[in-house]
C-alpha cells in the first residue's frame, strides 16, 4: 500500500498573502477574477511529488491531473505538462509489477521553475481513490467559499467518474494496470 497525502491550497490575496490549506480558508479573496491560485500537495510515501513550486490556477490543476489519471487508465500511459509550464509529468503502469504506477516529475537535464526531478512508484489502488476523493473535498471548499465562475462546479458525469475510482474494488486495479 502506498501512504498518499493530497492537500488543495489557495492564496489568501488579502491579509497574510501566503498560501493556506482551502478547508482551514473561513473566506476567499482572488487577486484575478476566475484565476484560483493556489497548489496541490502530492506526498506519495513521504516524497513530495508535487508542491508550492508547481502553484497555477488550482481548479485547472485538479481538471488537468483527473485528465491525466484517466489517459493513464485508457492507455496505460499519460504524459503533459502543468497548464502553463514545461514542466513535464508523466505516470505508466511499471511492466512486471500489477497495479503499480510510475509518476515522473521534471526532467533529469534541467531545474525547469526550480523543479528538480522526481520519481516514485505508487499502487493504482491508492493513487486514483485518493486523487477522487480530494478532488471533491477541493471542490466542496471551493463552494463553501463562494469562489467565482465554474470552479466550484463538478459536473454530474465527472463526479460519477471520481466516484468509481473511489469504489474500485483493490483487485480490480490490477486487470486494470496488469504490468
Amino acid at each position: 500500500m502506498s501512504d498518499i497525502a493530497i492537500q488543495t491550497y489557495l492564496y489568501d490575496a488579502h491579509g497574510s498573502e501566503k498560501f493556506h490549506p482551502v478547508q482551514e480558508l473561513v473566506s476567499f479573496t482572488q487577486k484575478k477574477y476566475g484565476y484560483i491560485e493556489g497548489f496541490i500537495s502530492l506526498t506519495i510515501d513521504g516524497a513530495e511529488m508535487f508542491g508550492p513550486e508547481l502553484w497555477d490556477d488550482v481548479g485547472l490543476l485538479w481538471r488537468w491531473l483527473t485528465i491525466m489519471l484517466d489517459d493513464c487508465r485508457e492507455n496505460g500511459a499519460a504524459e503533459s505538462s502543468l497548464v502553463e509550464r514545461a514542466i513535464p509529468i508523466r505516470l505508466e503502469g511499471i511492466r512486471g509489477w500489477a497495479g503499480s504506477l510510475l509518476l515522473t516529475v521534471g526532467r533529469p537535464e534541467d531545474d525547469h521553475y526550480g523543479v528538480e526531478m522526481r520519481r516514485t512508484s505508487v499502487s493504482a489502488a491508492d493513487l486514483y481513490p485518493a486523487v477522487a476523493q480530494a478532488y471533491l473535498d477541493a471542490f466542496t471548499h471551493f463552494r463553501r467559499l463562494e469562489t467565482p465562475g465554474d470552479t466550484g462546479r463538478v459536473s454530474e458525469a465527472k463526479e460519477a467518474r471520481l466516484r468509481s475510482w473511489i469504489e474500485t474494488p483493490r483487485d480490480s486495479w490490477l486487470r486494470i494496470f496488469p504490468g
